[in-house]
């Protein structure tokens, strides 16, 4: 009898026990997935250029610009979106893709395009190789803030949203450059500068 009441109460101990044992790992909460990473034009630019290259083999590219969401905005150069719009010369069509980190105002994670459009050349803007951007945004911000009007504006508006557009103007003599614009848009900017592409130097300041 004792033989079979002691076999009980160690038989319940471990039960208990390994009851005991697994309830911390039950508990566990998940690791929170990590937060969106922002990204640079030069990353964003190569990425919709992969799609639009199914849409046409011969895609240039025409212009692309920076967005800001409300979820998640931009800092020193890189952010949560881009959109690009790329030429086809032989189907004589333009077609817009943009590249996004979050699902947010109407975009969605990863590449997403709209219906291509019928082309009309200007003689202020021309469409340029992918191989033309050697710089990232990141970059070009750096190369802008080394013209001491563009550091000082800079400097006097800290709190001031950037904007980035990249394309080959009669602003940059026809050569693909970047625009790094203070302000929400270049209507609304305080300055902007032009910084090559294909080498990062600094062209010229704009107002």
């Amino acid at each position: 009898m004792k033989h079979t009441l002691f076999s009980v109460i160690l038989a319940a101990g471990l039960v208990l026990g390994g009851c005991s044992s697994t309830t911390p790992a039950a508990k566990k909460q998940k690791e929170a997935p990590a937060p969106p990473e922002l990204v640079g034009g030069q990353s964003a630019i190569y990425k919709m250029f992969q799609a639009a290259r199914q849409w046409s083999p011969d895609v240039q590219i025409y212009t692309m610009e920076s967005i800001d969401l409300d979820a998640l905005r931009g800092k020193g150069g890189l952010f949560p979106a881009w959109r690009a719009s790329f030429v086809s010369p032989s189907k004589g069509r333009i077609k817009t893709f943009a590249f996004s980190v979050i699902d947010s105002q109407g975009l969605r994670s990863g590449v997403s395009n709209e219906p291509d459009q019928a082309f009309v050349k200007r003689a202020q803007q021309t469409p340029f190789y992918i191989q033309a951007v050697n710089t990232d945004s990141p970059a070009a911000l750096e190369a802008a803030l080394s013209d001491k009007q563009i550091k000082e504006m800079a400097d006097k508006n800290p709190d001031s949203p950037l904007y980035f557009q990249l394309e080959a103007t009669s602003q940059s003599q026809l050569a693909p450059a970047w625009r790094v614009v203070w302000g929400p848009s270049i209507a609304q900017s305080t300055g902007s500068a032009y910084v090559l592409a294909d080498t990062g130097k600094f062209l010229k300041r704009l107002r």
